[in-house]
């Protein structure tokens, strides 16, 4: 349950960004041209280690699950489909937040 709490907190971080951006390019006051470059940058890593970490997951669940299957294991099948839920949440909040970016 630890890939959860991670899923939690890479997406409050990209969207605590992604907000202290669109806040500050609305004000207009107080945002540099620097600090607004640094913030895209930190909302594009965020991005791609979210994009990544719902590969992995969907990988590993996949895998999991052929295992239980194989071994006639419920247990591995029920974490492997929980890994597959989360990696497609991860991936589905990814492509949430590219739309948001682009303005779409």
């Amino acid at each position: 349950m630890d890939s959860k709490i991670i899923i939690g907190l890479v997406i409050g971080i990209a969207l605590g960004g992604f907000g202290g951006f669109t806040m500050g390019q609305s004000s207009g006051a107080g945002v540099s041209a620097d600090k607004v470059a640094e913030t895209e940058e930190m909302m594009k890593t965020a991005e791609a280690s979210m994009q990544e970490m719902g590969k992995q997951m969907l990988s590993g669940g996949a895998m999991m699950q052929e295992l239980g299957m194989k071994y006639n294991d419920d247990v591995l099948i029920s974490t492997g489909k929980d890994f597959i839920i989360l990696g497609e949440k991860s991936q589905k909040e990814t492509e949430k937040s590219n739309k948001m970016m682009m303005g779409d």
